[in-house]
């Protein structure tokens, strides 16, 4: 499951689909990690987190 938040491929996937791959992964681990740090740690504003 952890690999298939990391794969973008810089030629054909844009910073948008990169963006959705690190929020999707903040949702799914936010019960066992802090979302602060994850999204720290990942470049994700918090805000943008929540918005989402």
């Amino acid at each position: 499951m952890f690999a298939s938040f990391w794969r973008v491929d810089s030629k054909h996937a844009s910073n948008t689909y990169a963006l959705i791959d690190r929020v999707g992964f903040i949702a799914a681990m936010k019960a066992e990690h802090s979302i602060q740090l994850m999204c720290r740690v990942l470049g994700v504003s918090r805000s943008g987190f929540h918005a989402w």
